[in-house]
This record gives structure tokens, C-alpha cells and sequence, in this order.
């Protein structure tokens, strides 16, 4: 695709391989798998094109999911404004689809991979690396009009790179965790084992450089997993399922909506707004005056993968949390039929249903 071939890899001895010769062979994503971006940040379109983004980054501790059965991408990445390619050097773990599904083992490598579900056209060698050694991912406009995606390992200068040509003008930045998973309940175990921080945040755009305080994140949390994004001053943007800060800003579940603390989201309907994720664990306010997520972990947990809330249908039921006999679970209704889910996400039989929070 638009003349996309790897130029060189610096393996960690020192030794160099050139040409097309070592392009890494890539095949489509298997059938039967769950799961997408999760907890990531994202810029609004620049007007002016980028022309170069970078981001330093540790390796994590390894995820607590089953290898052969799900799979970890973290990465900083660039899209242009029909998203229809991505650029991005790759920190992947487990069973993955576009590289070396080395299944107990992060490995590294620079991608472009266009929007076609289950295609991944262009990608370089790949580099093992382990946990707590510090990568750099860079994205590059070359004088001559091709992209240099370049994945380090800076403690050893090891290096792979990707260069691509014909791409369009790259208009967002991401930094990213994206989590598959042939089991849809456990798509939430396949987040790394410790927090993502991306620090030494570099971008240009073809007006210049661009001060990490202007950069226009969006921050996208993922409640069902307990995933948070932060973003402080010191210009490091930290991805984490660790939860989130009672008042935090967060996103409403089921929607691109933003809210914090005890505040309602949107509902259905202009009746049926519900608590913020972040809300006090006192808080009653809102139409239904109980969380479909809880980032902060203090009240219901996080939604179970299988039973997507809110109003998500799990065949032709709608399900919210719920407390019953003291303790937090979902609950799902259709009509007058309720059953009830515990914690686990495990079918509770012969329930009915119990009072709500």
C-alpha cells in the first residue's frame, strides 16, 4: 500500500538489517474477538497538519490475563482526518493479530495499519523488550514526503523502523491501550499489570512546535474496566486501571459525555439521567439515583464486559446496578421479567429482583 516498506532495524548488538527483505509478514485479526480501544487520549483535528509526535514510555508489568487468549497494544499514535491509516510504534503483548504473538513476552515494532477491520498491511521487525526498560515512539514527516515510524528501547538504542509513503496529512495524536480478547469477560484482564505514564511529549504541527499545555487532549476513560486517564501539569499523560478520584472528570458511560463528581449523565430520555461514575458514594441525586459504572470502585465496581450498560441489551435486557441484601450487583430487567447478575457476571437463577440502591 502506498509504497510502505521497513528501512532498517538496529538490533540490540548493534548489528543493522536493511531493505524490504525483512518486512515483517502480518495477518488478518481471527474472528471471535472482543474488545478495542480502551483507556486512551486523543486531540481534536489540527488545522494545520502534524508533522511530528513522539512520547517516551516504560515498558509495564505483564497483563494477568492468559496469554494465548487476549491481547495488549499500548502506543502513541497519528491518524489523518478520514482516519483511514494509523501510524504507530507498537509495545504489544499476548496472541496478537499484527505481530509476533510471542503469547508471555512485550514485544516492539513500528505499524501502519489502515481502518479495514482485520488487515494490517505494513509493519517492521519486531524487538523483544522487558518490563521497566524505557521506550521512545517516534512519527516523522520526512523532507522527502514519507513517514519514519521508529520504535527505540533507549536503554539499549535499539531501534526498528517503518518508513511509509503516500500517506495523507496526519490531523490527530494518540496515546493508547487497545485490549482483545477471544472471551468477552475478559477483555478488562488484558490491561498491564501497572500503570502506562507517556512522558516527553513532543508534537509539531507545519506551524511549529506545539507547548504540551495547548494540546487539546480529549481524555477518553473506560469505567467498565476501571480504566483512567490523567493528565497533569508536568506535561505526562498517565493510562491506569487503577480507578478514578472521587470529583474526577470522567466520561458517562455508553457516551462521549463527560461529567464529574456527583453530577447525572444523559440518559434515554430527559427522565432517566443517572450518577456520573465519579460521584460520592453518598450522592443520590438523578433520575436513577445509582451508577451504571463506577470508576472509583467504592460502590457497584465496573460493569461486566458481557452486559455493556447502560441500556445496552443483553438479548432483550437492560441491565443497571443494583443493591441487593447489602451487597452490589446488576440488575436486569425486561418488562416485569428480572434476573439478577452478581459481581462476577454470573447468572443469578431464580432471582427477582430486590430493592435498588
Amino acid at each position: 500500500l502506498h509504497g510502505g516498506r521497513v528501512a532498517h532495524v538496529t538490533m540490540p548488538d548493534g548489528s543493522r538489517v536493511e531493505g524490504d527483505a525483512d518486512r515483517k509478514p502480518v495477518e488478518p485479526a481471527p474472528n471471535g474477538w472482543y474488545g478495542g480501544w480502551k483507556t486512551h487520549v486523543i486531540t481534536s483535528k489540527y488545522a494545520d497538519a502534524i508533522t511530528r509526535f513522539s512520547a517516551d514510555f516504560e515498558v509495564p508489568e505483564k497483563p494477568a490475563a492468559n496469554p494465548g487468549a487476549t491481547t495488549t497494544y499500548v502506543f502513541p499514535g497519528l491518524e489523518d482526518a478520514d482516519n483511514a491509516w494509523i501510524l504507530q510504534p507498537v509495545l504489544q503483548w499476548g496472541q496478537s493479530a499484527c505481530g509476533p504473538s510471542q503469547a508471555d513476552q512485550w514485544t516492539y515494532q513500528s505499524y501502519m495499519v489502515p481502518s479495514e477491520d482485520g488487515l494490517c498491511s505494513h509493519a517492521s521487525s519486531s524487538l523483544n523488550v522487558e518490563v521497566g526498560q524505557k521506550l521512545r515512539g517516534e512519527m516523522e514527516l520526512m523532507p522527502d514526503g514519507q513517514w519514519r515510524v521508529t520504535s527505540t528501547v533507549l536503554q539499549t538504542g535499539a531501534s526498528t523502523t517503518l518508513l511509509i509513503a503516500g500517506a495523507k496529512p496526519q490531523l490527530t495524536a494518540d496515546l493508547t491501550i487497545e485490549l482483545y480478547a477471544t472471551d468477552q469477560t475478559k477483555v478488562c484482564d488484558a490491561y498491564p499489570g501497572s500503570p502506562v505514564a507517556f512522558s516527553n511529549i513532543q508534537l509539531s504541527t507545519t506551524a511549529g512546535p506545539v507547548n504540551f499545555d495547548d494540546i487539546p487532549w480529549q481524555k477518553n476513560d473506560d469505567p467498565a474496566c476501571m480504566g483512567h486517564v490523567e493528565v497533569t501539569n508536568d506535561g505526562v499523560v498517565t493510562l491506569d486501571q487503577g480507578g478514578c478520584p472521587v470529583n474526577s472528570t470522567t466520561t458517562c458511560p455508553g457516551s462521549s459525555e463527560t461529567c464529574s463528581g456527583s453530577t447525572c449523565c444523559s440518559g434515554r430520555s430527559a427522565s432517566e439521567t443517572y450518577q456520573c461514575p465519579s460521584a460520592d458514594p453518598q450522592f443520590k441525586g438523578c433520575d436513577i439515583p445509582m451508577k451504571m459504572d463506577d470508576c472509583t470502585g467504592l460502590t457497584c465496581g465496573h460493569a461486566c464486559d458481557k452486559f455493556h450498560s447502560p441500556y445496552d441489551q443483553w438479548n432483550t435486557y437492560a441491565c443497571f446496578c443494583a443493591e441487593c441484601a447489602g451487597q452490589y450487583q446488576w440488575e436486569c430487567k425486561n418488562g416485569t421479567d428480572t434476573r439478577m447478575v452478581d459481581l462476577n457476571c454470573n447468572l443469578v437463577t431464580g432471582a427477582t429482583g430486590c430493592a435498588s440502591a
